[in-house]
């Protein structure tokens, strides 16, 4: 009974001995202890900057009306005595500091790694108009309604940004990228998770070497890089896009801007677009629909569709069929350019006035049908042509198949 009558009162004394600081609080949680700290000071220039280094958990910050930060440290210890939750709090813990260039959050005596025992989140709440740099070991960053330049990175959690205006770079060696209502010039890179978007506003670029990208809504330049991901793009304005992946899918729709795709190993797909349009595969399909602008497609290993386009085309198919139906709009370049190698070529189209068409068919498989009245010759069976004139000839239609046939089909104008 003495014994623990003597426990009693050591714990007593450690939990009371900070009894008139008002900023630190520690309490019995479970089999350890949790140990809180407040502090908060108000600044005296506005905007300012604040600098976070190696924290070692979730980080929540929110920009608020007014000239104070306030910081709240939630220290988790799966220690058995107070005593030692003390000592290790007195290790990991950070305070709030005056610097050469604002404020920062420094580190108590270990300023490297975690520990087992230890778990903490970070809450703080800064003036909107701060700019903040954070390096995180290992927790999610959660960052909201700041009007300054952000330079956010984590060893391997998550990144939320939301409702953000200023310079925007962000970087996770491990975890997702979540991003909303953001403004300004953004650059995002993670080793190995997603990234989605939405309301983006200004020049956009993204690296992710694992996982897929997805954004809905943007207005600005893109570019768009993934090693081993899909690519998803909706509602887009902008002078230019860039979409790269080595091992996904490309999907795009409602976009302004002119447009470059190329993935080796998967497909692409685009609709409803305003601006030129440039796409490779090396190993997949390629379908696109309602194109207001030139295009360039070129795939080794699938078939190729377009439907709806207003501009000139240039179709290059190593392996695979090829299907375009163009229309003709006052002032758009009419000129179609198509090869395809052991494929097919259909070309659907409403008039071939003003046009020079050259057809040639090699192969086996030779053969050229046209719903135009139009002169088509025979060398031998495997070697099929036409060169006819329209019109004025202002726009060259080629078409190449070798082992494949060509047809021409003629719609409603």
């Amino acid at each position: 009974m003495k014994r623990i009558a003597f426990l009693t009162v050591v714990c007593a004394c450690l939990l009371g001995a900070q009894g008139n600081d008002l900023n630190f609080k520690m309490e019995k949680d479970g089999s350890g202890y949790a140990i809180t700290w407040n502090e908060e000071t108000i600044i005296e220039k506005i905007p300012t900057q604040i600098a976070m280094n190696g924290l070692l958990g979730n980080v929540y910050v929110t920009g608020k009306m007014g000239k104070t930060i306030r910081y709240t440290e939630k220290m988790t210890l799966n220690v058995r005595t107070a005593k030692e939750a003390k000592a290790l709090w007195e290790e990991y813990h950070f305070t709030l500091k005056a610097s050469d260039f604002g404020y920062e959050l420094s580190p108590g005596k270990r300023t490297m790694g975690g520990s087992r025992k230890v778990k903490v989140e970070y809450l703080i709440d800064l003036p909107a108009n701060t700019s903040l740099a954070t390096r995180t070991l290992g927790g999610k960053l959660n960052i909201k309604n700041l009007m300054g330049e952000m330079d956010l990175a984590t060893a391997g959690g998550d990144l939320i940004l939301s409702r953000l205006n200023g310079k925007i770079t962000a970087k996770t060696a491990g975890g997702n990228l979540k991003i909303s209502d953001l403004e300004g010039s953004i650059s995002l890179y993670t080793a190995g998770g997603d990234i989605t978007g939405s309301n983006l506003l200004g020049d956009l670029h993204i690296e992710t070497a694992g996982g897929d990208i997805s954004l809905m809504t943007s207005i600005g330049n893109l570019d768009l890089r993934t090693l081993g991901g899909d690519l998803k793009i909706h509602n887009h304005k902008g002078d230019r896009a860039i979409m790269v992946t080595f091992g996904g899918d490309i999907s795009a729709e409602n976009i302004s801007g002119d447009i470059n795709m190329r993935t080796n190993g998967g497909d692409i797909g685009i609709q409803n677009a305003i601006g030129n349009l440039e796409a490779k595969t090396f190993g997949g399909d390629i379908f696109c629909s309602e194109m207001n602008g030139n295009v360039i497609l070129e795939s080794m290993g699938g078939d190729i569709r377009g439907k709806k386009i207003t501009g000139s085309v240039q179709v290059e198919n190593r392996s695979g069929d090829v299907h375009i139906q163009k229309i003709f709009g006052k002032g758009d370049d009419h000129s179609i350019r198509i090869s395809a190698d052991n494929g097919k070529i259909t070309l659907v189209l409403p008039t071939l006035e003003n046009t020079i068409v050259n057809a040639l068919s090699r192969g086996y498989k030779a053969g050229i049908k046209s719903d135009f009245e139009m002169n088509i010759m025979q060398k031998d069976p495997r070697r099929i042509y036409v060169n006819e004139r329209f019109g004025k000839g202002d726009y060259l239609i080629d078409l190449k198949a070798d082992n494949g046939d060509i047809q021409i089909i003629r719609t409603n104008p």
